[in-house]
């Protein structure tokens, strides 16, 4: 009787994988910011404004789509074209802000944390000389990546003279020579101390997976300084 045995043929197959780039579904811009006001001659900072913002833009079905705040699931939105807007006050005792969007489209998500109060101890009164030049110097805050500092200045009817707008990665001393203030009016400083996506170019954004975009916390800080005496 002949005998069979079965011929068993291996084949391997070495298969290529090639990984594909994360869609780009959502396209980000927001978060939160915390605006208080530091006052002189007293020295205290003064809460004015605590918001969250946040502009989802998608081609996709927007009631599909559900945004988290840190677990918690954001509703009422104000839909424009294809942008979705959400707007809510926020406690400023919270630190990370952990952004969440799922849909069946696709996931996105981002996280930033919320730098701590500071004041712009610079110069150290409320007035000073017009012509004299002017030191601005600030606290360094608790998580802050990066710093935008806005002067603008004015006279005494509140007409803008000029401003300007500098952007640095740490605490640092500004001088406006007195050569530029040497008028009667003020002097109005607002400093943003953020986390997260940065305003420096080149900078691309923080949010990941299905989603592009900025996603930035900020604390910003404003004072107000007098030219002379009026």
């Amino acid at each position: 009787m002949k005998k069979f045995v079965p011929i068993i043929m291996l084949m391997v197959i070495v298969f290529s994988c090639v990984q594909e780039e994360d869609k780009i579904i959502y396209y980000v811009d927001g978060g939160p910011t915390i605006f208080r006001t530091h006052h002189f001659p007293i020295d205290t900072l003064g809460t004015y404004d605590s918001t969250l913002t946040l502009q989802i833009s998608s081609d996709t079905t927007w009631n599909s789509i559900i945004v988290g705040l840190n677990g918690e699931v954001l509703t009422n939105p104000i839909i424009v074209g294809n942008s979705i807007i959400f707007t809510k006050e926020i406690t400023t005792a919270t630190i990370e802000y952990w952004l969440e969007i799922t849909s069946d489209f696709g996931d996105a998500f981002a996280v930033c944390s919320m730098p701590g109060p500071f004041k712009i101890f610079k110069p150290p009164s409320l007035w000073i000389t017009p012509g004299q030049d002017c030191e601005i110097s600030w606290q360094h805050a608790q998580y802050a990546q990066w710093y935008e500092l806005d002067i603008n200045c004015f006279d005494t009817l509140y007409q803008l003279m000029w401003d300007t707008s500098i952007i640095c990665t740490d605490t640092s001393t500004i001088i406006i020579p007195g050569d530029r203030i040497n008028f009667y009016g003020g002097i109005s400083v607002l400093i943003i101390a953020g986390n997260g996506a940065s305003l420096l170019p080149g900078d691309e954004g923080n949010v990941k997976g299905n989603g592009q975009g900025f996603w930035t916390a900020r604390s910003k800080t404003h004072r107000a300084i007098k030219l002379g005496y009026w």
